[in-house]
């Protein structure tokens, strides 16, 4: 009987075990995603930028070629 006890007490701590793991497992996890969207914001955010400047950069080209070639 001390051997049913024991084996009861050593799976009831492999499954205790086995829970916390997979909730560090959940909460890296989690951690891991919102790191890698926050990630994605400041790639979009720079895109964006850069979009931006370039934009304004070709803008700026066309006017001053068409500045240059009207005198």
């Amino acid at each position: 009987m001390a051997t049913d006890e024991s084996l009861i007490r050593l799976l009831t701590e492999i499954r205790d075990i086995q829970r916390e793991h997979l909730e560090l497992y959940r909460k890296h996890s989690e951690l891991a995603i919102a790191k890698q969207e926050q990630a994605l914001d400041v790639t979009r955010r720079f895109q964006k930028f850069y979009r931006m400047v370039v934009a304004v950069l070709f803008v700026g080209i066309a006017v001053l070629m068409f500045w240059l070639f009207k005198h």
